[in-house]
């Protein structure tokens, strides 16, 4: 079952990097996305996303978690490893971390930065958020991150 869960987030993830390419040759309008994403709607409708805010949990690697806070924090958790604590934003500008990406009313992009090391910056493509699934792919690679959404 697990597997085929895998199969359905990547198809769903490509689908969305399909679609994001697409819309992206059709709309060059730059905006500025809050951590509640707010996304355009074919009908022009706007349409208000679930927060980032929360616990994430990679799907396949246990160990590894993305603590969201309110205030901006993020705690990138790799359990037995050790804790980065970085500041996060998530925007609808380019470039991200010195790569030119595709701006349209789809697109969002996060970033994390380390607060202990202001050089070590990671970008990330928002291929969607739910409810209970994040996913997210490096600006620099096509790997799709997949992760749940922890219970309080």
């Amino acid at each position: 079952m697990k597997s085929n869960f895998v199969i359905v987030a990547v198809v769903l993830s490509s689908l969305l990097v399909l679609a994001k390419i697409f819309y992206s040759i059709l709309d060059t309008h730059k905006h500025t996305v809050s951590t509640t994403l707010k996304i355009k709607s074919k009908e022009g409708l706007l349409r208000t996303t679930p927060s980032i805010v929360g616990v994430w949990k990679h799907e396949e690697d246990e160990n590894w978690q993305l603590k969201f806070l309110r205030n901006g924090t993020c705690m990138n958790i790799y359990i037995g490893i050790g804790t980065d604590t970085c500041t996060y934003s998530i925007s609808n500008t380019s470039p991200q971390c010195g790569i030119s990406v595709p701006v349209t009313s789809y697109s969002s992009y996060l970033q994390l930065i380390n607060i202990h090391d202001l050089d070590d910056i990671q970008c990330y493509d928002i291929n969607g958020i739910t409810d209970s699934i994040l996913s997210i792919t490096p600006v620099e690679n096509h790997n799709i991150f997949v992760f749940k959404r922890q219970m309080p």
